[in-house]
């Protein structure tokens, strides 16, 4: 019945990632496997696809001229919410953290081939967190000259994404049926926050017994409560119904380039061992940091049983890296055999 309602809440889309197992992840008492959210597209993928599934159309509702879309110059988020409002004939406003020498490269390439020049605005460093104001005195002022401009919260983490989020926890227990598993453990990286609360609160729900372990590669573990707290009223109006708050989680501080947008030689060496070993890419941001991490939490938490990892997409971030990684892998080319 529970799972009935939350595929009533949740939009119709059809999105489905598959799930295979992970060969280099020993576990003593069980085994890995990696949901491949990576594979739902290319310029817009992962689980970004998701919540977009319902913040875009509440979004278009309010019919806008254009949208203003913050974060960091070599944002995910900001390329996907780019596409989408080109594709849909709202003119997209980048504000950006940084300044116009950062590097014309990865993300922002991309995003600079979507928005027209004059509508990427550069914010410093210093008055990032003034970020919120400065974005809605700009909506204001060009609501004077009859041009209707929305905001879009960092992320899209609010209660209009919420619904799509969601999808991600029933696309797991479709898994679980058509595999005939069912995973002790799920591990996933959280940005803003908004996907690990929607399948934190959608397994609350469900009563799923799931436990789930959280990298925090951006934002503290107040923030993500903050959120949580906030996602769960949302739901709790979707549902008409008050929900007990999930406990059945743990947050993680990565221990490697902590800093959200950090990179090191340790996060680049991960993305080779994850490449050659099991065969897909990760990027450097978010989703190398979580197996990475995800290692350690394993030995470390003596984990036993199916364990799950989120692989969140992103993989054009890491376009924005070649130089590094080239770095990585020279040194491997001094190292082979020539014949």
């Amino acid at each position: 019945m529970k799972k009935t309602l939350l595929s009533q809440i949740i939009p119709k889309a059809g999105l489905h990632s598959r799930i295979h197992p992970l060969r280099s992840f020993p576990v003593p008492s069980g085994k890995c496997f990696v949901k491949r959210e990576d594979e739902l597209g290319f310029g817009i993928s992962g689980t970004k696809v998701r919540k977009y599934l319902s913040f875009l159309p509440s979004l278009l509702k309010h019919e806008p001229d254009e949208a203003v879309i913050v974060g960091s110059a070599y944002s995910n988020h900001v390329l996907s919410l780019s596409q989408l409002l080109r594709e849909n004939g709202v003119e997209p406003i980048l504000m950006l953290l940084g300044d116009p020498h950062c590097k014309m490269q990865g993300n922002l390439l991309y995003s600079s081939l979507v928005a027209e020049p004059h509508n990427i605005h550069w914010i410093s460093r210093k008055k990032w967190n003034e970020i919120d104001q400065i974005a809605l005195e700009f909506a204001q002022e060009r609501a004077k000259a009859n041009i209707k401009t929305l905001v879009v919260p960092k992320g899209a983490n609010c209660a209009e994404a919420l619904p799509g989020a969601m999808s991600l926890g029933l696309d797991i227990l479709r898994n679980e049926d058509e595999s005939g598993l069912r995973f002790d453990h799920l591990l996933i990286d959280s940005g803003t926050g908004l996907t690990s609360c929607a399948l934190a609160l959608a397994f609350e729900y469900l009563e799923r017994p799931t436990f789930l372990h959280i990298l925090l590669t951006a934002g503290s573990e107040e923030e993500f409560r903050h959120t949580l707290a906030e996602r769960k009223k949302d739901f709790e109006k979707l549902i008409g119904e008050t929900l007990p708050s999930p406990a059945r989680f743990r947050l993680y501080i990565p221990t490697t380039a902590p800093a959200f947008g950090s990179v090191n030689a340790t996060v680049f060496r991960t993305i080779r061992e994850i490449a050659r070993r099991e065969g897909f890419l990760t990027d450097p941001v978010f989703t190398a940091k979580l197996f990475y991490e995800g290692k350690n939490m394993i030995a470390e938490q003596q984990l036993k049983g199916n364990i799950l990892f989120i692989h969140s997409g992103g993989g054009l971030g890491l376009t924005g890296f070649q130089e590094e990684m080239a770095k990585i892998i020279r040194t491997d080319h001094l190292e082979s055999r020539n014949f």
